[in-house]
């Protein structure tokens, strides 16, 4: 009985259970935890996502896919000891079709990806056909009006970026359903005409010079007007024109005359939209920056930048790092002197290294452009011996410019790669120098012991001549870290200067 008894209250819960699978809601789920792509279906969703789209800019300009993509290759940048992105400056077999791994010999796994520009730049675009496609969800003409210009500007400058490198790639400007597995490469004319129009959409649509993200931040229809015009320029440039004729499709005088005049009216907007007025001095666009969101970084001639803010729940490995990319290794070879940190403008990451060329182009007397780009002096941030007379501050590290025909230290052995200098100080001493824990044996970075000599002041020497002088009582030696004509001086001890004329 008891049995029976069981197998009765069994079957009563096994029907239950049958009852409440045969419910229509029974595995219905409830996200209450995170957005779902219905978001984009509401005005809310659409103008965040339309925000969301500063975001992909911050991939073009950050991390180490910035300088890999764009910098290394060209005739300015080439890599310096760090090799991280090495194989994307010289182009060789280390790529694989999506990933440069170490496997296939990339100098370790930060190296970028070659699929990675492709992924980055149609997510972007992605999200500019979502927010295009859907705008009509949002009844504020205005607010539907800055979500548009917002998509159809990174839509225009993502194929920008992708058809001026590439010539003609796909263009998808609807949003894809399902699993696309079959994609055309459209003619580079066609993409063309597509970022033009992109472009021209945006720059109607945007309402003049409102900051509605902040300044220095905001896309602006100043913004849309000067990419509009470097596209219309770039579809007239004999590279384009020589290219759409070999497609079978001829652009006449009449045509580049309109793009011509299209551009003049974009750049003319551009120009005075916000009074006209270039910085008085140039390196307030990059240097005295005082924290986020300073009056340096809201000049009104920035009209696009790749934002970051002060939260720092946000930054994560993808923050604002790229500045690092380029400075020297002079934690090292400064023989403590200089340290890393935020006092000296960032961490000695070494990855990329100015070519001569890119010194070459400037006037290294008369140009400020170059004392201002290029950070030449390296200040003292930890004085390691409290005898000597050295203040915070104190240049520490100083790079010496001279011309590609200045033959002043052709007697000395120095270089990227070459460990036994021969420039000596006027006593005949050579540096004294050791391998740093970081280094390889042909680095070329040369650490001094610490506390055997010590910086003071500074000189530049042009042609064998003084440039400039600003000592107290000083003479000169120097250790070295060379690229071909540049080299790290560190000033040591201390006794009468000349005076320099």
């Amino acid at each position: 009985m008891k049995k029976i008894k069981n197998i009765g209250i069994a079957m009563l819960v096994l029907a239950s259970i049958t009852f409440a699978s045969c419910s229509s809601d029974f595995l219905d789920e409830n996200l209450d935890t995170k957005y779902s792509t219905d978001y984009f279906e509401t005005p809310e969703g659409l103008e965040a996502l339309a925000r969301s789209l500063y975001g992909n800019i911050r991939w073009h300009f950050g991390y180490e896919w910035a300088y890999g993509l764009t910098l290394y290759g060209t005739d300015e940048f080439t890599n310096a000891n760090d090799l991280t992105n090495e194989c994307w400056n010289t182009y060789d077999n280390r790529f694989g079709p999506i990933h440069a791994t170490t496997a296939l010999g990339a100098a370790n796994g930060n190296c970028t990806a070659p699929g990675a520009l492709w992924d980055q730049m149609y997510y972007g675009i992605a999200s500019c056909n979502t927010i295009i496609a859907k705008a009509d969800k949002i009844s504020d003409v205005q607010v539907r009006n800055r979500c548009l210009a917002h998509a159809y500007f990174l839509r225009g400058y993502n194929y920008y970026r992708l058809t001026a490198q590439y010539g003609g790639v796909v263009l998808q400007t609807e949003p894809a359903q399902g699993v696309i597995r079959s994609l055309t490469r459209a003619t580079e004319e066609a993409c063309w005409e597509q970022i033009v129009s992109d472009l021209r959409q945006a720059y109607n649509l945007f309402e003049g010079e409102v900051f509605t993200y902040g300044k220095g931040i905001t896309w602006t229809k100043a913004t849309a007007a000067h990419f509009l015009a470097k596209a219309l320029l770039f579809r007239s440039s004999e590279r384009c024109t020589a290219q759409f004729t070999k497609d079978g499709t001829t652009r006449t005088s009449a045509d580049v005359k309109n793009d011509m005049n299209e551009a003049i009216e974009a750049c003319s907007y551009a120009i005075t939209a916000r009074g006209g007025k270039l910085t008085d001095n140039y390196s307030d666009l990059y240097a005295n920056w005082t924290g986020v969101d300073c009056a340096n970084e809201q000049l009104d001639e920035i009209l696009m930048a790749a934002g970051n803010n002060a939260d720092a729940t946000t930054v994560g490995r993808f923050g604002n790092r790229t500045y690092n990319y380029f400075n020297p290794q002079f934690s090292s070879f400064s023989g403590g002197w200089v340290k890393r940190g935020v006092w000296i403008g960032g961490m000695d990451f070494q990855r990329c290294r100015p070519t001569e060329y890119a010194y070459a182009v400037f006037d290294h007397v008369n140009d400020a452009r170059m004392w201002k780009t290029f950070r030449t002096v390296f200040g003292t941030n930890n004085v390691q011996d409290k005898t000597k007379d050295i203040n915070l501050g104190d240049p520490a590290i100083v790079m010496i410019l001279n011309t590609k025909n200045d033959h002043t230290y052709d007697q000395y052995t120095f270089g990227c790669f070459i460990q036994n200098p021969t420039w000596k100080d006027d006593n005949g001493r050579l540096a004294e120098w050791k391998s740093g824990s970081r280094q390889k044996p042909n680095s070329g970075d040369l650490t001094t012991q610490k506390g055997k000599w010590f910086p003071t002041h500074l000189f530049f020497i042009r042609t064998a001549s003084m440039l400039h002088l600003n000592l107290r009582t000083n003479r000169f030696v120097i250790s070295l870290q060379v690229s071909t004509k540049l080299m790290t001086v560190r000033v040591q001890q201390k006794r009468e200067m000349p005076t320099a004329t």
